[in-house]
């Protein structure tokens, strides 16, 4: 049976996700008439999927009309494409926003476990390794990056131990574009992709500072292969990525075209591009993405 908001009238389906009134099956759904005042959370234009972000390029309040600077946080509607700025519609107060509103919908601003590169830095203390103070380092910086610019749209977990084995996942994040297995590198020298194999081979391999880093693509499906077996789903995708964080890509122009590299469904990015792909929409709406962050949370503990 689906959900149905009675003040917007916006519907849950089986899938989890949130559909407007007009397209709710065999009839139009109930909708109330709206107040101008914003005093309950269904009295405002903005829709069940709304969430708080930091916005990238801001804009006009669409209740008040007052200016949200670019990066403020605020409401933003991705199916409208508006935003509401926080005076009109605080984020914690009675009216806590158009995802509380709706009902059975949880919020994905819930976050489990410890900051990233906690269990790198327990090793680098243990053997005086300056490699793992540096790949905690990254971790850390990665994870502060992933919560602040993702906000409450996505659920960041981070350092989450895998079943029956050592290793350690060093990010996974579960959003509208699905779940994303991610691997943080801190590493010094130029990041190409490149073909090495000569003019009538196509050999690409991933190289940092001139070595040959090509298997770091095959490892992280060591990782993705046990969180894909978790999910069960094969409608959901299972996205791995590996970062690289403070990286030398050499001439701005890759970054500047956003245009990152992919190899064998492993995207190879830096952390804005990263941040943009995860933005992405996709299959999974509010209640999915807490639903299946929660089931992920336990059968994967922190490390």
């Amino acid at each position: 049976m689906e959900l149905v908001d009675e003040t917007s009238g916006w519907w849950m389906a089986s899938d989890g996700n949130w559909y407007p009134p007009d397209l709710y099956p065999g009839r139009r759904a109930p909708v109330r008439e709206r107040s101008s005042a914003v005093t309950a959370p269904g009295a405002t234009p903005m829709g069940p999927r709304s969430q708080v972000k930091p916005l990238r390029y801001g804009g006009p309040c669409i209740q008040c009309g007052q200016k949200i600077p670019p990066h403020d946080r605020g409401w933003h509607d991705p199916d409208i494409k508006k935003v509401m700025c926080l005076s009109c519609w605080p984020v914690d107060g009675p009216a806590a926003g158009p995802v509380a509103a709706a009902p059975g919908a949880a919020r994905a601003a819930t976050r489990s476990g410890p900051v990233g590169g906690t269990s790198a830095a327990a090793v680098a203390r243990r053997r005086g390794d300056p490699r793992w103070r540096k790949g905690a380092v990254g971790e850390y910086l990665m994870s502060l990056r992933l919560r602040r610019d993702l906000g409450d749209q996505a659920v960041v977990l981070n350092d989450r131990r895998l079943p029956e084995g050592r290793a350690n996942i060093d990010h996974l994040v579960i959003a509208s574009s699905g779940v994303w297995v991610i691997d943080s590198k801190h590493m010094q020298g130029l990041i190409e992709y490149r073909n090495v194999g000569g003019a009538l081979s196509d050999d690409r391999r991933l190289l940092v500072g001139g070595q040959d880093r090509t298997w770091m693509t095959d490892q992280i499906y060591e990782y993705v292969i046990p969180v894909a077996n978790l999910v069960a789903d094969p409608a959901i995708p299972v996205l791995p990525a590996i970062v690289f964080v403070e990286g030398n890509w050499g001439s701005p122009t890759r970054i500047l075209t956003k245009r990152p590299y992919r190899h064998q469904g492993v995207w190879i990015l830096w952390p804005a591009a990263l941040i943009k792909k995860i933005e992405e929409p996709g299959p999974l709406g509010p209640q999915a993405i807490a639903g299946l962050a929660e089931a992920l949370d336990r059968a994967l503990p922190p490390r």
